[in-house]
């Protein structure tokens, strides 16, 4: 078993249906079980992400991308947990995602608003001896956006979980020091939850603010 085995496309089928359940029950019993503490900061974090995308987008577009920012998620989120396959660190997942998103922006700028795209292309006050070198830089940024959010979503999330997997390896031969190596561990997990959260966001606003050039 090599270093990056943990990214092979397998599932344990046993393990999905085990957390597939509990994931129910959490939901079910969330309102009994949950303190009103915790239930106030998601609610927090949900109220902010989505005032954060409707200064941006109309109301329609601000919820489809707060639904899309939990599903990256929990995309992220799920990868943590053994079993389970880190779909966000597959190149063919994040560009999918990332070209597919794009293309629909693409095909709604050039066909409904070109007027608007072709202005996108020379920034206001461009010298006239600059105008085709403006011309080639944007469209070259706009060719390169689905690489770049699919390259940045994936390599965060590979370099956690490469991470993760040689502490993993390091506790089984700590000896002494596994207690030491072993909330050392623990403390990455809890890092790595926090940069779901922010790769998860991250993607949605820089999807969110390509849209909001179609307005």
């Amino acid at each position: 078993m090599g270093l990056f085995s943990v990214f092979d496309p397998s599932i344990s089928y046993f393990g999905f249906i085990f957390f597939s359940f509990f994931f129910i029950l959490f939901f079910y019993y969330s309102f009994y079980w949950l303190n009103f503490g915790f239930m106030d900061m998601f609610l927090f974090f949900l109220f902010f992400i989505y005032n954060d995308l409707s200064s941006l987008l109309s109301r329609g577009r601000a919820y489809f991308f707060l639904l899309f920012f939990f599903f990256l998620f929990f995309n992220n989120f799920f990868g943590l947990f053994p079993y389970f396959f880190t779909s966000s660190s597959s190149l063919c997942f994040t560009f999918s995602l990332s070209f597919s998103l794009w293309f629909s922006y693409i095909v709604y700028l050039w066909f409904v608003k070109l007027n608007e795209a072709l202005s996108h292309l020379i920034p206001l006050g461009t010298p006239f001896f600059l105008m085709s070198f403006m011309v080639f830089i944007e469209s070259l940024s706009l060719l390169i956006r689905p690489i770049t959010l699919s390259v940045r979503l994936m390599a965060n999330m590979v370099a956690g979980h490469l991470l993760l997997t040689l502490l993993g390896g390091s506790l089984l031969t700590s000896g002494g020091l596994f207690f030491g190596f072993f909330f050392y561990w623990i403390f990455i997990v809890f890092l790595e939850l926090g940069v779901s959260i922010i790769q998860a966001y991250v993607f949605s606003m820089l999807v969110s603010l390509y849209f909001m050039e179609s307005n």
